[in-house]
Order: C-alpha cells, then structure tokens, then sequence
C-alpha cells in the first residue's frame, strides 16, 4: 500500500477515511494498516466531510480550499477581461502587447496571456522586436510627407490625402 517508504496515494486515504467514517476506531485502522495514528487524524482533518454545504452535502477541507483557489484565479482572471478595454480579441498584437505591459505589474503575465489568448512566447517575441528595414523606412516616408503636405495644405486636407497616400502604396506592391 506505500509508495517510497511513507507516500501513500490519494485514493488509500480516502479509503482509510471512509473506513473510519464507518465505524471503525483510529487505533484499529492504524494496527490493521501499519500506520501511526496521528497520520489518520491528519487525514481525517483533510478528507473527512467537514464543511457542510447544504443539509445532503459536505465538502472536506482540502476540497474547499482547492475552491477557494479556484475561486481567486476566476476573479483575478475576470478583473482582467474587465480592464481589457471592449472586445480586446479584435484587436491587434500590439495593443493586446501594450495592455499587458501596462498591468503586469498586477497580474501575472501568465494568466493575462491565458485569458486574452495570446501565447506568452508570442507576448515576449512582440516585446523584444526590433522594427524591420521597411518599417523604418515607412515611417520615415510617412512623417516626411506629413510634414511636407501639412506646409502646403490644412490639416484637415492631410487626413483625407493621407489615407490616399496609403491606398496608393499599397497598390504599388
């Protein structure tokens, strides 16, 4: 019945519990089963029903505690889908990025990538990136021609052609 010398699986305990549930005295079990009777009494305070839910229904200690944790991570998790502006998942990487720099000192990375559905190492990679060539290089085209155009035209005009000018790159491709 022992695992390593003194381990003992999950479900033995909870047979000796029930055993003990039954009727049967700690000293007996304890004769019967070669175990130290302190050992059945810190089983009987984990596994023995303690905590009474309803008037058919008991939780042991350990049980509820494991609820208790439970409990906690769906609040933690739920804070977080609640700061994470409307419909994160329709954003992009980088906003999903940004959101969980900002809160990680609150919660745990982790988790955050957990519930917004990113891959950490995809959290990671996207903080760590270096700008491509071409990424430079746009937004270098992109602030010349803002500030060329803004001289010659309004500011309400740079918008529209603004929109233009990208429309227009991309067709170049």
């Amino acid at each position: 019945m022992a695992q390593n010398g003194k381990r003992y699986t999950e479900e033995f305990k909870r047979q000796i519990i029930d055993l003990y549930l039954a009727g049967k005295p700690i000293a007996q079990l304890a004769e019967e089963y070669g175990l130290v009777e302190q050992t059945i009494y810190k089983w009987k305070k984990l596994y023995a029903p303690s905590i009474e839910i309803d008037e058919d229904q008991t939780v042991s200690l350990k049980d509820y505690n494991e609820l208790q944790k439970r409990v906690q991570q769906l609040e933690i998790e739920n804070e977080i889908l609640k700061k994470s502006y409307s419909h994160i998942r329709q954003k992009t990487i980088d906003e999903i990025v940004s959101f969980i720099t900002k809160y990680q000192d609150r919660y745990p990375v982790k988790i955050m990538c957990n519930v917004l559905g990113i891959n950490r190492s995809t959290y990671y990679k996207c903080l760590n990136r270096k700008s491509s060539n071409r990424d430079v290089e746009n937004q270098k085209l992109d602030e010349e021609f803002i500030t060329h155009y803004s001289k010659k035209v309004g500011m309400s005009a740079l918008k529209e052609f603004s929109e233009e000018w990208h429309y227009l790159a991309f067709i170049q491709l």
